[in-house]
């Protein structure tokens, strides 16, 4: 079996050990399960919200297969895509040959401890697309509440995509997360400090029928680093 056969039989292998295929695998030449959703919509909007990409330090929180973080590297900023899956982070670290840019991608947990580690100005952008929710689930509101306040002090843009209390999950996604979300989405942010929040737009979910909106979540300071 020659080096690229070898090496698209093992990103086979390990979309088939996962629970799905969340993503399409961006760049990739190679025939592979279809998806759950798309991306490219998502990556749009927020690339117009930017505007210049060149030089954006971006970190990508619950990357899954990477479609995002590759999006952006492709188009000149530096990013850096962690997930919790080793699995994730090894199909993600498998097809990043396939895209051109400034990209690393780290297994890692996010968590409290996580955000306190970054530095003020480390980081220009942070995405963090449908992961409220499941931290939610493990840790409560007040903890999310203090894990944006805390980011939010050390970042000057983070683009989120929440899910919904009124979520009526589709078929097999009989998920439970949806009795613990607050009423109003935005509770997320209930105690960030000096922020704007603006929709940038509804997206489809492979959940549910109703559309999940992503945010920017912009510090009004003018500067991180003083």
């Amino acid at each position: 079996m020659g080096i690229e056969n070898s090496a698209h039989k093992e990103i086979l292998d390990l979309l088939a050990v996962g629970p799905h295929i969340y993503q399409p695998l961006y760049n990739y030449p190679y025939d592979v399960p279809k998806p759950l959703r798309g991306c490219e919509d998502r990556c749009k909007a927020v690339a117009t919200a930017l505007g210049q990409l060149n030089g954006l330090n971006i970190l990508d929180i619950g990357c899954s297969f990477g479609y995002n973080s590759l999006y952006f590297a492709e188009r000149g900023a530096r990013v850096t895509g962690i997930d919790f899956s080793e699995r994730n982070i090894k199909i993600c670290q498998g097809i990043q040959e396939h895209t051109n840019g400034d990209i690393a991608f780290h297994m890692a947990k996010f968590d409290f401890q996580y955000i306190v580690a970054i530095q003020p100005g480390a980081v220009d952008v942070v995405f963090i697309f449908n992961v409220l929710h499941h931290v939610m689930e493990q840790e409560g509101l007040e903890a999310v509440q203090g894990m944006m306040a805390n980011l939010v002090a050390n970042v000057s843009e983070i683009y989120v995509e929440l899910a919904l209390a009124n979520e009526n999950p589709i078929d097999k996604y009989q998920v439970c997360f949806t009795q613990s979300l607050p009423e109003n989405e935005l509770d997320f942010f209930a105690t960030c400090v000096d922020v704007t929040i603006d929709l940038i737009g509804y997206f489809p979910s492979h959940v549910s029928e109703i559309l999940r909106p992503i945010y920017r979540v912009k510090s009004n300071r003018s500067t991180l680093t003083e």
